[in-house]
């Protein structure tokens, strides 16, 4: 359920579907929580923080793609930190 969550809310996130995207992946996240699934969290998150950033939401998606990062090196999935990490650095530029 979580998996499937995560998919339709990246197509609506992908089609600026924003509000809806962010439930999919709020119930998303809420169900992989204790689960042991830290790859799939880090990932759910990182696609929270995408649609903060879209929206304009900086603090918050700041917040999300802090914890993304956590959750990637605490599985120590460093081949998709890059990912969190880069986004994370689209929203200094902004501050800058």
């Amino acid at each position: 359920m979580a998996r499937a969550l995560m998919y339709l809310a990246s197509v609506e996130s992908d089609r600026a579907e924003y509000p809806s995207a962010l439930v999919r992946l709020d119930a998303s996240a809420e169900l992989l929580r204790g689960t042991g699934e830290s790859r799939r969290l880090a990932y759910v998150l990182s696609m929270q923080g995408r649609v903060h950033l879209l929206r304009g939401d900086l603090a918050e998606a700041v917040e999300v793609f802090t914890a993304s990062i956590e959750e990637a090196e605490r599985d120590r999935w460093l081949a998709f930190l890059p990912w969190p990490q880069g986004l994370l650095g689209e929203k200094r530029v902004e501050i800058i």
